[in-house]
């Protein structure tokens, strides 16, 4: 570290000094490169590896990982085992991709869209509504919306006992 023998130093195996190198690296912290998983047994061409080799898909992953926790986190007990079953479908979906004409952006494309649907299914990010609509003056065809700010933008409509998230698509 080039420390030794700088004034203002704490001596080493000191509280202090484990406090001062705290500092030291905190004020310089290394950002992180990878994804959330490890990349030595990935097969090549697989989903996994093109996450390994690309920056921009290993930051989507990392901020995938810390979405999912944070959705575990608000989860119920029972609703968690649904939300890791689900979680594994995405993976495999993911790793479809392979059979798309651009990869990257099928991956890429997977990861916003997941990331979107947690934040708004469990409301990590903040919503606008309910909206309640009423077809035709039809109490029975009451949709209600709410909002979320998410990227890209979604809503959660529920009729009845059902409900679907919808993301804003592009018009045209």
């Amino acid at each position: 570290l080039g420390l030794r023998g700088r004034a203002g130093v704490p001596p080493l195996g000191r509280p202090a000094w484990c406090r001062f190198i705290d500092a030291r690296v905190a004020a310089h912290p290394q950002p992180l490169r990878g994804p959330s998983f490890s990349c030595a047994k990935v097969r090549p061409g697989s989903a996994e590896a093109m996450v390994c080799g690309d920056a921009a898909l290993s930051a989507l992953d990392r901020k995938l990982a810390a979405t999912y926790a944070a959705a575990r986190g608000k989860a119920a007990h029972e609703r968690a085992s649904m939300l890791q079953a689900e979680q594994r479908g995405w993976i495999k979906g993911r790793n479809d991709c392979w059979k798309s004409e651009d990869r990257r952006a099928c991956v890429q494309d997977a990861y916003v869209r997941r990331i979107a649907e947690l934040q708004a299914r469990y409301r990590l990010v903040p919503g606008t509504g309910p909206v309640t609509y009423v077809c035709d003056g039809n109490p029975a065809d009451e949709v209600v919306a709410t909002y979320f700010q998410t990227d890209p933008p979604t809503l959660i409509a529920r009729r009845g006992d059902g409900q679907s998230l919808m993301f804003l698509q592009p018009s045209g």
